[in-house]
């Protein structure tokens, strides 16, 4: 997935922060403003367009209160932002945490530690609202090595080639389950090495297994609905299957953990059968 970035000029944000601020923070400000040090905040963009903000110079070694306080104090301009960042996005984009891609969104994410980064500390495309989990997790982390951990939902494009894949097999007649990530696409990505670091920080491929039960649960009790009111044959169960499978793709993505069940359970005849045979479906091609 990909957020919508923001498109209000970063020097229109500082100059509605300066006004809403009093002395002696106003003037300190408007310091920081006329000596040009905040100007690295049009620079974000482009640093983060060309997936280089690992090297973004640091610009206050010792942090900034002044800055700090823009997004530790409520004030109007930190409202609008906020509200604007959900505003902005699409679907369920709205809702759901951009790291995981799977719980609903409670927290805001500097996806440049603020501590580090307190220029940014109220940019709007350094602000990611996502779940609690994957903030407390992510933390201030951002580099390793030298290199990203982490993709910027507003620049990096998830769903640029398709990586996550669904194994499902069958053991003592139940559907057991295990994900892992194509390697060879994943090489073919520009940020690959943060894919791979991204779901192995926050433990991503856990919470998809954890909720893999329950989408099963769900599918099953949905064939066996279509199955009590239409006598169906395998061939439409499993067509109904293959459609399922592409809404969620346009809707969610391709490396959406459903998405990848679906596809994981039309890759395997053995799987299909067991969910048909489990779900009352009557035999026929």
């Amino acid at each position: 997935m990909k957020l919508n970035k923001d498109v209000v000029s970063p020097q229109e944000i500082v100059i509605e922060f300066i006004e809403a601020k009093k002395t002696p923070r106003k003037e300190n400000l408007q310091k920081l403003k006329d000596s040009g040090k905040l100007d690295i905040l049009d620079q974000y963009d482009n640093f983060a367009e060309n997936h280089n903000l690992y090297n973004i110079p640091v610009s206050f070694p010792n942090g900034n209160d002044d800055l700090l306080h823009c997004y530790e104090s409520s004030t109007k301009p930190l409202e609008k932002i906020l509200k604007r960042i959900v505003e902005n996005q699409e679907g369920y984009h709205k809702t759901t945490c951009p790291y995981c891609n799977i719980f609903q969104i409670e927290t805001v994410d500097h996806y440049l530690p603020k501590s580090v980064f307190p220029e940014f500390s109220f940019l709007p495309n350094n602000l990611v609202w996502c779940c609690s989990k994957c903030n407390t997790t992510k933390n201030d982390f951002y580099i390793e090595n030298g290199k990203p951990i982490f993709l910027n939902p507003y620049y990096e494009n998830l769903n640029e080639y398709e990586f996550l894949e669904c194994d499902i097999t069958i053991d003592n007649s139940q559907p057991s389950f295990s994900y892992y990530l194509n390697k060879k696409n994943i090489r073919n990505h520009q940020t690959g090495a943060a894919i791979e670091k991204q779901y192995s920080k926050l433990k991503v491929i856990k919470r998809y297994i954890e909720k893999t039960p329950e989408v099963i649960t769900n599918l099953i009790g949905s064939l066996r609905s279509i199955t009590s009111c239409w006598s169906i044959t395998k061939t439409e169960a499993e067509n109904w299957i293959k459609q399922e499978y592409e809404r969620k793709k346009r809707d969610y993505g391709v490396n959406y953990y459903e998405t990848a069940i679906y596809k994981g359970i039309l890759k395997k005849q053995d799987v299909e059968n067991y969910i048909f045979n489990l779900a009352g479906v009557a035999g026929g091609a």
